[in-house]
């Protein structure tokens, strides 16, 4: 086996032992994959939300160093909004787990961490990692 079928081993046991079957698991990485995607073309500028409505806009277009560049801006499908909802919908039949987004497209997008876990005084967005399952 590769280290990625590794890795993708680890995970699925993982998720196992805390109580997803295989098509949540399945779901759960396919749901992380969509985010990754999605943050990273956010970070690079390729996709940018419109401030008044919210609406995502897919830029194409080269603006390096060009001062007259053209750039086309063209509405595309809102595929985090669909990920964060099947996310919702896999997460109501585990109560037991809450969600972290990290948007950095360094790293995992998406954790699954129990409240409990969460050390007092503490917010979920300075220790998804340590007490978290990342998704990827």
């Amino acid at each position: 086996m590769t280290t990625q079928k590794d890795a993708l081993a680890r995970l699925y046991f993982r998720l196992f032992q805390a109580g997803f079957d295989a098509s949540e698991a399945q779901a759960l990485h396919g749901i992380a994959m969509t985010l990754s995607r999605w943050d990273e073309a956010e970070c690079n500028g390729d996709i940018q939300r419109d401030e008044e409505t919210g609406k995502p806009y897919r830029y194409y277009g080269c603006s390096y160093g060009a001062a007259n560049a053209i750039i086309n801006k063209y509405p595309c499908a809102d595929r985090e909004a669909g990920a964060m909802k099947r996310l919702v919908e896999l997460l109501t039949s585990h109560p037991e787990f809450t969600f972290y987004h990290q948007r950095d497209p360094r790293g995992c997008s998406l954790y699954l961490v129990k409240p409990e876990d969460i050390p007092v005084g503490s917010s979920l967005d300075s220790c998804y990692p340590t007490f978290g399952i990342a998704i990827f």
